[in-house]
């Protein structure tokens, strides 16, 4: 089988080598318009246009041919030239390799050809040819070049003339073969009929308007008589707009319909705020009133007016007796005269707002305030002991979510062993918080008590052997060398060997090449099979016609797309274009019917 082609093969004017065309004992029943073939039997060259295969001659030197007018004939050798002339009312073009010849229009003065009025045989008997003066009439074309004869002739038989006249204007007489146009004029239609056979012009009034009656709620109707005039005035508040096209607008030029509001107050009478009035808000004593952009109203204290004094000298402040701003009771007072002794207790706690309490005398009572140099003096430096600790509980609760009230120098004695944070205290260890609100292990000072000689089970006191640790002048431990160089070791192609002491000391290292057959790898080649199915999809087109989408959601257009036909299995090729990282369209010359073709896609990134 052939290689199948499902769109153009374009070469990009570059050339065909070593290419023949198909080879055919016989001539196909049919083909596309364009199809070429090679004739093997007739050793002809055909190309099919549309309805039949036309032979190409193999003979590419061309000796004559014969021109004949159906009469006679004459031979046209290679060569020779062929002139096609234009006879009388005739005119020739040439385009390309086509010869038009055009029968010209004929005119007064041109022959050539006329179309007829009609195609329809005339029934009646032309007269004979007579010689009779006056009775030969030339022949002429209409608009539509169609020969036509103007015979002139009077009517004996009928009307030649009537009169036509109206209410003005006068008459006039309509003569034989003129046409009377029954007008219309404002509101008035006309149309013609023939009904039951008869010529009807019938005159209808359009626009059958009299007159109408405009009333308001007040003042004298109006009669609008026909082709008057309503004229929609504007009025206070009130703007009308015409636009030319029937319609008028009426608009209201203010922004709202309030007519009035009524203010009050505490005392005196109600007042109405009319449209229009201002509302005037008056300070009193005490209080300030400003206006400002945008309608805005500011009432604001003013202290300075109880006393005449400046604020937080002598301005004055109002106080009424159990909260009675009544005017019998009302006392006014300079601000400096006002102590802290004079307020009642507060009833919750002083926020001081992050300020200082300064010039506190020494406290003398368990609930007096104590000054920093009071704190100093008596407290810092010393320990302060709050007595046992219980770890195995931890009891009272140090380590797991402490109390923030621990104070710096606050001390502990451990009277059951346990965990201390990180850290396995025991019976009569001593605890001191070095900060206060401590949280962690390093926020302690632990004073261990009666440390032994530590055992493979119980921690204490132990040395280091020589031979594997070494221990500097300032007690710190580390692991001897054991001679293996430090480095990395392993690669992409290489593993490390290790050899380890009976200590867990690595004595020597060295690289080994990694060399692992597939089959020694579990599950290798399935995984491998998944990865690279994960990076494929096949599918076939989903409708018919010359486009056909494949979604493969590959992620990528760096995708390899192979075509194969679905029943035989054969590669075909056809225009591939990579049109999203998820999608590939195929487009074929010809339509093909759904399924037809299979794509399978590759992901190559």
């Amino acid at each position: 089988m052939a290689v199948k082609f499902l769109d153009n093969l374009d070469l990009n004017d570059n050339q065909l080598l070593n290419a023949r065309l198909e080879n055919l004992a016989s001539d196909p029943g049919s083909g596309n318009a364009g199809d070429i073939i090679f004739n093997t039997t007739s050793n002809i060259m055909k190309y099919y246009n549309g309805s039949d295969w036309i032979s190409l001659t193999a003979d590419t030197n061309f000796d004559n041919w014969i021109l004949s007018d159906g009469s006679s004939s004459t031979t046209i050798t290679s060569g020779a030239t062929v002139a096609i002339s234009q006879g009388v009312g005739m005119t020739t073009t040439l385009d390309t390799r086509t010869i038009t010849v055009s029968l010209n229009e004929a005119t007064s003065t041109v022959r050539g050809g006329i179309e007829l009025f009609s195609d329809t045989d005339q029934s009646v008997a032309a007269n004979s040819v007579t010689t009779t003066a006056s009775r030969t009439y030339g022949l002429q074309l209409n608009s539509a070049g169609q020969g036509v004869v103007n015979v002139p002739w009077t009517d004996t038989s009928g009307m030649t003339s009537w009169t036509v006249t109206a209410d003005s204007g006068g008459s006039v007489t309509v003569g034989d073969g003129q046409t009377v146009d029954w007008a219309g004029g404002t509101g008035i239609t006309t149309a013609y009929s023939t009904p039951s056979g008869n010529r009807t012009v019938t005159i209808t009034n359009a626009r059958p308007f009299n007159n109408l009656t405009l009333a308001s709620t007040t003042g004298s109707n109006s009669t609008i008589s026909d082709q008057g005039t309503i004229t929609i005035a504007a009025g206070t508040g009130i703007t009308t707009t015409n636009n030319a096209s029937g319609t008028v607008t009426i608009a209201a030029t203010g922004s709202g319909s309030m007519s009035s509001f009524t203010v009050a107050g505490d005392s005196g009478s109600n007042q109405t705020i009319s449209d229009g009035n201002t509302l005037t808000i008056t300070g009193g004593t005490g209080i300030d009133t400003a206006a400002s952009a945008t309608d805005t109203l500011t009432i604001v204290p003013d202290f300075n007016e109880y006393g005449g004094g400046t604020p937080g000298e002598n301005a004055a402040i109002l106080f009424g007796v159990d909260g009675d701003m009544s005017n019998s009771e009302v006392r006014k007072a300079e601000v400096n005269e006002f102590k802290l002794s004079l307020f009642a207790p507060p009833a919750a706690n002083i926020n001081l707002n992050s300020k200082k309490i300064v010039s506190l005398l020494d406290p003398t009572a368990a609930q007096d305030a104590a000054t920093k140099n009071y704190v100093d003096t008596n407290i810092v430096g010393n320990l302060v002991f709050q007595g046992g600790y219980n770890a195995a509980t931890n009891t009272p609760d140090l380590d797991s979510s402490p109390s923030s009230s621990i104070k710096k120098g606050w001390s502990y004695v451990v009277t059951a062993a346990g965990s201390f944070f990180t850290e396995t205290v025991e019976v009569g260890d001593f605890l001191i918080a070095q900060q206060d609100t401590p949280t962690t292990l390093a926020h302690w000072v632990t004073v261990q008590n009666n440390i032994g000689i530590a055992t493979t089970t119980t921690p204490g006191i132990a040395s280091f052997a020589d031979a594997s640790f070494a221990v500097s002048a300032a007690g710190e431990v580390t692991l001897d060398d054991t001679g293996v160089s430090a480095a990395t070791y392993g690669s992409a192609s290489a593993v490390p060997v290790f050899a380890v002491n009976a200590k867990g000391q690595v004595t020597s290292v060295t690289n080994t090449n990694i060399s692992i057959a597939h089959t020694a790898i579990t599950d290798f080649d399935t995984e491998v099979n998944t990865l690279i199915k994960a990076r494929e999809f096949d599918g076939t087109n989903s409708g018919t016609g010359t486009s056909h989408t494949f979604t493969h959601n590959l992620g990528t257009r760096n995708v390899i797309v192979q075509l194969y036909d679905s029943s035989t299995y054969e590669t075909v090729f056809a225009k591939v274009v990579r049109t999203s990282t998820s999608v590939v369209t195929v487009t074929t010359a010809a339509s093909i019917s759904a399924a037809a073709i299979t794509a399978v896609i590759t992901a190559i990134d």
